[in-house]
């Protein structure tokens, strides 16, 4: 059921997607036209009314239906959802505001079309305390550089914080920072600003520059290179490069968190996969003026006919008894293994029996892992295997005995998180149950709750009268928590995704707008092999657990 309602959202994400490649031309005054082609007949429009920093939307539309979501993106990397919403912009300057209208077939739940729109919003700095411009000048000499900040407070009772490539930070409106390499750095200035406003007792500003250094006398002028030779899962390395000295350092990252030093080195790979191999070279300086430098280069190597000793079967059976569920796990381990499951409700345990009960009916995914610490060939390591099935918990109404269809979203405000429900019946009562610690219960269409920054199973049961019948949708809903995390950007050979919160599956795009490679985590981490792309611009995007999504772009090197 999960991955059917991924799929369907990743199909209406997708045309949402393409519309980013779209150009869009400004045209008089301060609208733009609809985003790309689409095939809704209808007429959509917003309102809006500005009220200080606070601007309040109201969604148009020539033939509106119950079923119809409305979907809006401020220009400044927030969203929401709904017929009306309220935005608090925190900064004066223009916003394209883009409303998009996703019309869903009330029988069989698919979006079937969209359409867009957008328009300028101007947010005047006059009642913003937080209209904070700053700006600031570089100066260079001999790989000393001062730095000179200036903002537009008259009063002078801003403060500046200055935050250096090498972790390093300083204070003040001017500073200075003495370099030792030739090379490219960032520089980044936060304005801090007191006001008397009691919501906001501090504004900020934040602005970056980059700048090069280019007349220093570099001692790692040297060129670093390595090249290898595989032979099943074993591996010969050796440094090479320009200007290369017998004083030279080598230190060798194998890319599975084991290094090596030597202007040769051997590993050996116990599993098959992808690794990313590292060599620094580290050249003593002998001007006590100096410090000592270093060059480093990364490899990307692939690993296919390595020996497998992390060759575990595992299996496990289930028993279910209402709304108890049995579980027991085989596998060829040892007895000093260690069992985890996992189930989609968020119910975690350990042990090779597990035993859980259920809160609520429904389809739940299940999952065991097995680990264990084996030692083969002098090599310790731990090998692991995963399996999972899903379960059917009690008698999940069909949606074939029920002709109402029920959906909600919700939206994360300083005055806590809002659920907003909707049906395509009218006549219909609403009930919601919340996992956090007390399991909360309230009912009505749209309800205002206080959640701690975690992951919680939100459930929304809708009640039809006049059908005399009732249905449940139950979602994994992530509060305060970031969304991925990319580096490095730019690349060479591999990304890394870090995140928050798990992630189901990724969609990696190009400019010809189709995806180019895809793949399931079921994670908070992956990483992706990007060394067979061109050198280009590409477009990852991101599906999370709680059915929420991201976007990121990626500079190929």
């Amino acid at each position: 059921m999960k991955r059917n309602k991924l799929l369907q959202f990743s199909s209406f994400f997708y045309g949402t997607f393409m519309l980013l490649f779209v150009g869009i031309h400004p045209v008089a005054g301060n609208h733009i036209p609809t985003i790309g082609a689409s095939p809704c007949d209808i007429d959509i429009d917003f309102d809006y009314e500005i009220q200080g920093t606070d601007v309040v939307f109201t969604a148009k539309t020539s033939d509106m239906q119950n079923t119809d979501i409305y979907r809006w993106d401020f220009g400044d990397n927030t969203r929401s959802e709904g017929l009306r919403t309220k935005k608090a912009f925190h900064h004066s300057g223009d916003y394209k505001v883009c409303l998009t209208v996703f019309r869903v077939d009330a029988d069989s739940e698919d979006r079937v079309c969209s359409k867009s729109i957008c328009k300028i919003v101007k947010i005047s700095g006059d009642d913003d305390p937080c209209d904070i411009r700053a700006a600031f000048k570089i100066d260079i000499s001999n790989g000393t550089v001062v730095f000179h900040a200036s903002s537009n407070n008259p009063q002078n009772t801003d403060r500046y914080i200055w935050e250096f490539d090498d972790n390093t930070r300083a204070s003040g409106a001017i500073t200075k920072k003495e370099y030792r390499k030739n090379g490219e750095y960032k520089v980044c200035l936060t304005v801090i600003r007191p006001t008397n406003d009691t919501d906001n007792q501090v504004c900020s500003n934040r602005i970056c520059q980059t700048f090069k250094i280019t007349d220093l006398d570099d001692p790692c002028d040297i060129i670093v290179d390595f090249k290898y030779e595989i032979t099943g899962g074993k591996v010969r390395f050796v440094a090479g490069g320009r200007d290369i000295q017998n004083t030279d350092q080598y230190i060798w990252e194998f890319g599975d968190g084991t290094r090596a030093k030597g202007i040769e080195a051997f590993k050996e790979y116990r599993k098959n996969g992808v690794y990313r191999v590292c060599l620094t070279v580290i050249r003593p300086v002998k001007d006590q003026d100096r410090l000592a430098c270093s060059k480093t280069i990364c490899k990307v190597i692939r690993i296919t006919d390595a020996p497998d000793d992390c060759n575990i079967k595992l299996d496990f059976k289930l028993d279910i008894s209402g709304d108890i569920l049995y579980g027991e796990a085989r596998s060829s381990a040892s007895s000093n293994a260690k069992y985890l499951w996992e189930i989609s409700d968020g119910t975690r345990g350990e042990g090779q029996a597990f035993k859980h009960q259920f809160r609520s009916n429904g389809i739940y995914k299940v999952c065991v892992t097995v680990i264990e610490r084996q030692t083969v060939t002098s090599i310790t390591q731990n090998c692991s295997a995963t399996v999972c099935k899903r379960v059917v918990i009690g008698d999940p109404i069909l949606e074939t005995d029920c002709p109402i269809k029920v959906d909600f979203q919700y939206t994360e405000g300083r005055g806590g998180v809002v659920f907003q429900g909707r049906s395509n019946e009218t006549d219909v009562e609403y009930f919601w149950e919340i996992n956090d610690a007390n399991t909360t219960r309230l009912t009505g269409s749209t309800i205002n709750v206080n959640l701690a920054p975690g992951t919680y199973t939100v459930c929304l049961i809708a009640v039809s009268k006049s059908h005399d019948c009732k249905q449940r949708i139950c979602k994994r809903v992530t509060i305060g928590k970031t969304d991925g995390r990319i580096s490095p950007v730019p690349a060479y050979d591999i990304i890394n995704v870090h995140s928050d919160k798990e992630i189901d599956s990724y969609k990696l795009f190009g400019a010809s707008q189709n995806p180019i490679h895809e793949g399931v985590v079921n994670s908070t981490a992956t990483t992706i092999d990007i060394s067979a792309l061109r050198t280009g611009v590409y477009y990852l995007l991101l599906f999370y657990a709680d059915g929420s999504t991201s976007i990121d772009k990626i500079i190929k090197l």
